[in-house]
This record gives C-alpha cells, sequence and structure tokens, in this order.
C-alpha cells in the first residue's frame, strides 16, 4: 500500500512538471495600488486594470524595474455579460520576473498620442523580487 502511495505521488509530480502547471502568476490589480509586494524570480506578474478602449485611453508603462521584461501587449477583455458598445472591461498586463531586485512598476492611463496632458488614474507597485 505504501508503495502504490509512493509510485502515485511520483507520477503526479512528473505530471505537473511535464504539463507545465509549475508556472505561478502573482496578480495585482486596483486595490493593491501603491501597496509594496514580493514576488519570485520566473514568476508572471500580471496587472489588470479598469480601463474602456473606445475613449483611446490605455495602461502606458511609464517606469518598469530592470527585473521586469513585458510578455507582449496588453490586452484588453471586455465583460462577458455585457453587450454595450463602448463598454469598458480590463486591461491585462504582464511582466516576467528574470532576476532578483526591488524597483517601482508605474502605469498611467492615458491617450498615448497626449503625451503632455496629465495621466487621467496612475498605478504603482513597489516590487521586490527575490
Amino acid at each position: 500500500m505504501v508503495r502504490r502511495t509512493l509510485v502515485t505521488v511520483v507520477v503526479l509530480v512528473a505530471f505537473v512538471a511535464a504539463t507545465g502547471c509549475s508556472e505561478s502568476r502573482a496578480m495585482f490589480g486596483q486595490p493593491d495600488d501603491g501597496e509594496s509586494v514580493r514576488v519570485g524570480v520566473g514568476q508572471v506578474l500580471e496587472v489588470a486594470l479598469p480601463s474602456n478602449a473606445t475613449t483611446g485611453y490605455s495602461w502606458q508603462v511609464v517606469e518598469v524595474p530592470a527585473f521586469l521584461t513585458q510578455s507582449g501587449e496588453s490586452v484588453f477583455e471586455a465583460p462577458e455579460d455585457d453587450d454595450v458598445v463602448g463598454a469598458g472591461g480590463t486591461e491585462m498586463l504582464r511582466f516576467e520576473v528574470t532576476g532578483a531586485g526591488s524597483g517601482v512598476l508605474l502605469l498611467e492611463y492615458r491617450r498615448p498620442w497626449e503625451s503632455e496632458a496629465p495621466a487621467r488614474e496612475t498605478f504603482t507597485l513597489d516590487i521586490t523580487a527575490r
């Protein structure tokens, strides 16, 4: 019985490793604005913030620590149950934690072509990666 349990555990660990389920994510949103957070090297840091793509506003990366690498462009997701044209949704930005360190992630909600105008909103995270 003990041998069967041990074999089952070994098979499960091998399955998790083979399917990539070991990737961990650190998810943050509007309630985390201004917070100090810790993440691990190798994690994916995700920031999901309210946004409305039809207004021309989007979240712009203003400051990013050297140990974070943005993964692709931001992605806008409209609510599934809202068929209203022009309705807001959520904008998701992803960053890979590529090394250890500490620094500030600063995002601004603005129209990209209005670079001189003040940001409509800002979002900051004070990040420590280990």
